[in-house]
């Protein structure tokens, strides 16, 4: 295990498990957009009480991040809210997808 994956394996398995339960619930209810909404919120309010740092739940959402805090780290004006280094980020989008695929995986399964 890497020295990144040993010290950040909470973030990345709450990172994994929120995305599930976000994929899934937007999977299974078809795209209705009050379940949408309802989902991302309840994802977002779980992974920040169990102590999840990041919670982006998307792949697009933490290259903006990062590209932000690249940005600040050149000196930009844009304010940056904690440290997202390209590990750091790779490491999210991995646990993003998993947690993804694998609830597509199980809902067209169950399905």
């Amino acid at each position: 295990m890497t020295p990144y994956l040993h010290q950040h394996w909470r973030d990345l398995a709450i990172e994994a498990l929120a995305t599930f339960a976000f994929v899934a619930a937007v999977v299974a209810s078809g795209g209705n957009a009050l379940v949408v909404g309802a989902a991302l919120a309840a994802a977002i309010i779980v992974a920040k009480a169990l102590g999840g740092r990041a919670c982006h739940l998307n792949p697009a959402v933490t290259l903006a991040f990062w590209a932000a805090e690249k940005k600040a780290a050149s000196g930009s004006k844009i304010a940056a809210a904690g440290v997202l280094d390209a590990a750091r980020a790779a490491a999210l989008i991995g646990a993003q997808v998993i947690g993804g695929v694998a609830a597509a995986l199980v809902v067209v399964a169950v399905m």
